[in-house]
């Protein structure tokens, strides 16, 4: 899967270009497809290991198991300066897995009636608080393993667009607050400061990524998106053909984004984190009115890719018969 959603370096400016490049990709034979997706996957796979070697988090969080099924554990009682050993106690777990879980962001305390990240360094704590604690978070360490200073695509003195790896989410989520777009190129890039993503691309997704570098150009590109100033092209493969006519069909739809706390928590009760909700037509569903987006989708091409056929064929030239 990562192989396969590897980052391509250059960039495709017209459906022209598009239709050239991928002519140029289906003249080559299958077997030569396959031996560099092999030889991108054995890259990803050595990058992986070398950076696991490094990764302060690996030893803990990849070999030592949590005690509990549970994807999240809130503790009662915790009093400044004890944190890793409440951590330790109540996940059952050692303090060195305690300790990695408040370094990567896993870890929350609750403060002023709302819940806020925990960071060892920073934060600063009441006398008493109650803990919530993500005990498996999940891991990007492919997507991290990369060059960010040959990922820069522009930088002004607002925004910093980067060409996103793919396997790596644009922003913290709950568990990893490290290990996102974000974070990985104010680290990996020199007098950045702090990036906050102007808009989200999916994890798997690779591709251009704006990150605004103060809040006043943050609300200016959220701005545009309300006002439909921002369009994104997407390239995709899928199997068994594009499931809408392509050449300009456009399909137009609602989809709801919370954008007040209440609302905010509601759609997370009623769906879950990170899913947005898709209709032909808005449903209020005791949301604000003005939580709902008018979307277009645009189908502007669709190609056949002869490798994949070609593929196909030569399993089927090597195996005739495939009960044997």
């Amino acid at each position: 899967g990562s192989g396969v959603l590897a980052p391509r370096a250059e960039e495709k400016s017209t459906s022209s270009s598009c239709r050239s490049s991928r002519e140029s990709r289906s003249r080559s034979s299958s077997k030569d497809a396959r031996r560099e997706m092999f030889a991108l996957l054995l890259a990803l796979s050595s990058s992986s290991s070398s950076l696991c070697k490094k990764d302060p988090f690996f030893g803990v969080l990849e070999r030592e198991a949590p005690s509990t099924s549970s994807s999240v554990v809130y503790i009662d009682a915790c009093r400044s300066g004890e944190v890793v050993k409440t951590v330790a106690a109540g996940l059952e777990s050692s303090e060195e897995r305690a300790r990695a879980l408040t370094e990567i962001g896993a870890v929350w305390y609750r403060a002023d009636e709302r819940w806020q990240r925990y960071w060892p360094s920073t934060s600063r704590l009441p006398e008493s608080f109650a803990l919530r604690v993500y005990p498996r978070p999940k891991r990007y360490r492919e997507g991290c393993a990369v060059d960010w200073s040959a990922r820069v695509l522009h930088v002004d003195a607002a925004y910093l667009i980067v060409d996103k790896p793919a396997m790596l989410p644009t922003q913290a989520d709950n568990g990893n607050a490290v290990e996102c777009v974000a974070a990985c190129a104010a680290r990996g890039l020199d007098d950045v400061g702090i990036l906050r993503p102007a808009h989200r691309l999916d994890a798997v997704v690779s591709g251009c990524c704006c990150l605004a570098r103060n809040q006043k150009a943050l609300r200016a590109f959220q701005d545009w998106l309300d006002k439909g100033k921002v369009t994104k092209v997407y390239e995709a493969v899928v199997r068994g053909g594009c499931p809408l006519p392509p050449g300009g069909t456009v399909v137009e739809h609602d989809m709801l984004v919370p954008s007040t706390y209440a609302d905010r928590r509601r759609f997370d009760d009623l769906f879950g984190p990170g899913p947005r909700l898709l209709r032909r037509d808005a449903d209020d569903r005791g949301f604000d009115r003005k939580a709902w987006k008018r979307c277009s989708l645009v189908v502007e091409d669709a190609v056949v890719l002869p490798v994949a056929a070609a593929a196909a064929a030569e399993e089927q030239e090597d195996n005739p018969n495939p009960e044997v």
